[in-house]
C-alpha cells in the first residue's frame, strides 16, 4: 500500500501543469430580476422556456420591413411569447486544484450582455449572446458570478435567456497551448499544416511536437508541421472521417501540456463554375436553421441537435446555414461527426436595426472582436466550408463600419 501511495503521488506531481478542461454542468444557482431566492439549475440553461406564455412578454412596436410594413404597429408573440426579456444572475462555487498556475473560463454563449465576476471583482464582459468568449481568472478564485441582461425588443425570433451554452473551466500551468490557439490547414488530402500559439509569459525555450491519430487511436504521422498521411481518408458529408492532432509541449525534458483537437482532411474552393469539395463540384442541398430546439428552448442539447442533423440528412440535406447567429462549438462537433457542411453566420444585421434594441446598438464597437472569436473558435472544423458576414445587411459601403 505504501508503494501504491507513493506511485499515485508521483503521478499527481507528474501531471501538474497539464491542461485540464472541465465542463461546469452542475452546481449553478439562478436568481431572476428582483427575486431574492436562488434556484439550483444546470448549465446550459434557458430560464424563459419554462415560463408562461403571454402577449405582454415580448410586445413590440415595430416596423417589419420583410412583411412590407412602412409604419410602426403592435406585434405580439413575434419572439415566442415567453418571458425572455429581463435580467438574471448566476453564481457557482469553484474548486480549482492546488498548484494551478493559470485558469480561465470559456463561455460558449450567454444570452445576453454577460458580465463575469470572480470573487466579486469584474474580470470580463461581452455583448453578443451567441458568441463564445474567454475570461482569464485568478487561480485562487472560489466563486464566479454572471449577470445577464436581455433588453425588450432586442430580437425578432426567440433568443432564449441565460447561460444557453456550456461554460468550461480551463486550468493548467504557466506554459501551454492557448485556447483556440491552433490553426490547422489541409492544403491537399494528405497534408496537415499546423500553427500553434502558446501561453508562455516568461518566453521559455520550449519545444512543440505533433502526432496524428486515426479514428482507432493509432499514430499515422508524427514530427513537425507539415505532417503527411499517405492514403488519408477524406472528410465528406457521406464519409465524415475525422483524425486527431495531438500537440505536446515540452520545457526541456518535462511535458508541460498535451492538447488534442479533431480535424478532417478536406479541400474546398469556389469558382465561377461553382463550389468544389475535395475537387468535386457539388451543389448545396441545405436549410437555414435557427439555434433554438423548439419546445426544449435555447439551451443547447447535444442529443436534440444530433437528432435534427440526422433527420435533415434523411431528407437529403447536406448543409446548414446557422441562421442568424454564430454557432455553438458542440453544434460544430456534431456537424463534423455526422457529415453536415456549414455556413457559419455572424450577424443578423450590422448598424441598421431590425428591432429597436437589437445588436445594431453594439455592432460598431464589437464587430471586430466578434468576428475574431468566431474565426478562432471554429476555424479547424472540417464541416465549415463558408463564413457569412451577416444576414440582412443594409449598409452598402464597408467604410461605414470602420
Amino acid at each position: 500500500m505504501r508503494y501504491l501511495l507513493l506511485f499515485c503521488c508521483y503521478l499527481a506531481c507528474a501531471c501538474v501543469g497539464l491542461c485540464e478542461v472541465r465542463t461546469l454542468y452542475s452546481g449553478w444557482e439562478l436568481r431572476r430580476g428582483n427575486e431574492t431566492a436562488w434556484t439550483k439549475v444546470c448549465v446550459p440553461h434557458d430560464w424563459a422556456i419554462g415560463g408562461a406564455f403571454s402577449e405582454t412578454n415580448d410586445l413590440q412596436i415595430a416596423v417589419i420591413r420583410q412583411d412590407g410594413e412602412t409604419v410602426e404597429h403592435r406585434h405580439t408573440g413575434r419572439t415566442g411569447g415567453l418571458p425572455w426579456p429581463g435580467k438574471g444572475y448566476y453564481r457557482r462555487k469553484l474548486d480549482i486544484p492546488a498548484g494551478t498556475e493559470y485558469a480561465e473560463l470559456v463561455f460558449e454563449g450567454a444570452m445576453s450582455e454577460p458580465v463575469v465576476y470572480a470573487d466579486g471583482k469584474e474580470v470580463g464582459r461581452w455583448m453578443n449572446g451567441y458568441n463564445s468568449f474567454i475570461v482569464p481568472i485568478p487561480p485562487t478564485t472560489r466563486e464566479i458570478d454572471v449577470t445577464l441582461d436581455n433588453p425588450p425588443a432586442s430580437s425578432r425570433w426567440y433568443p432564449g435567456s441565460g447561460l444557453i451554452r456550456p461554460v468550461r473551466l480551463v486550468t493548467g500551468g504557466k506554459i501551454g497551448v492557448a485556447t483556440w490557439g491552433q490553426t490547422l490547414r489541409t492544403p491537399d488530402l494528405e497534408t496537415l499544416t499546423v500553427e500553434t500559439e502558446l501561453r508562455n509569459p516568461e518566453n521559455r525555450p520550449v519545444t512543440v511536437g505533433y502526432r496524428i491519430l486515426d479514428a482507432d487511436g493509432r499514430c499515422v504521422a508524427r514530427g513537425q508541421s507539415p505532417l503527411k498521411v499517405k492514403g488519408a481518408r477524406a472528410w465528406t458529408p457521406e464519409t465524415p472521417t475525422l483524425y486527431t492532432l495531438e500537440t505536446t509541449v515540452r520545457d526541456g525534458e518535462k511535458v508541460v501540456d498535451v492538447r488534442r483537437e479533431r480535424f478532417g482532411f478536406r479541400t474546398f474552393k469556389v469558382t465561377k463554375d461553382g463550389f468544389f469539395l475535395n475537387g468535386v463540384k457539388r451543389p448545396f442541398r441545405g436549410v437555414c436553421l435557427h439555434h433554438d430546439l423548439g419546445s426544449i428552448g435555447a439551451a443547447f442539447n447535444k442529443s436534440a441537435f444530433r437528432r435534427q442533423v440526422r433527420l435533415l440528412k434523411e431528407l437529403g440535406a447536406d448543409s446548414i446555414r446557422t441562421s442568424h447567429n454564430m454557432p455553438a462549438p458542440d453544434q460544430m462537433d456534431i456537424c463534423d461527426e455526422e457529415g453536415m457542411m456549414v455556413m457559419a453566420e455572424s450577424f443578423d444585421q450590422w448598424m441598421t436595426p431590425e428591432t429597436p434594441n437589437d445588436y445594431a446598438r453594439e455592432f460598431r464597437d464589437w464587430w471586430r472582436r466578434d468576428l475574431d472569436n468566431l474565426l478562432r473558435c471554429h476555424r479547424n472544423h472540417p464541416s465549415i466550408v463558408l463564413w457569412s458576414i451577416g444576414n440582412e445587411i443594409h449598409e452598402k459601403d464597408a467604410d461605414a463600419v470602420r
